[in-house]
């Protein structure tokens, strides 16, 4: 992020945490799958586990958090 000009605080968590924990949150990056909808966008990050596609998944969490810090 830091590389893309975007100033952001990274907070890793359990799966079960996320729901508490997106208030005040921009993106939620997961490498499991989603138990339910969020207030805020979600990604899937499988890639960063199986190495495939990573800079697909890069591409498109900088051009979430450059869309909601355009709003």
């Amino acid at each position: 992020l830091k590389d893309n000009g975007i100033n952001a605080e990274v907070v890793q968590c359990k799966i079960a945490e996320v729901a508490s924990r997106q208030e005040g949150a921009d993106l939620i990056v997961s490498t499991t799958i989603l138990p339910t909808k969020y207030s805020i966008p979600a990604l899937s990050a499988t890639s960063y586990i199986t190495g495939i596609g990573m800079e697909a998944l890069d591409q498109k969490i900088i051009d979430a958090l450059n869309k909601t810090f355009a709003n």
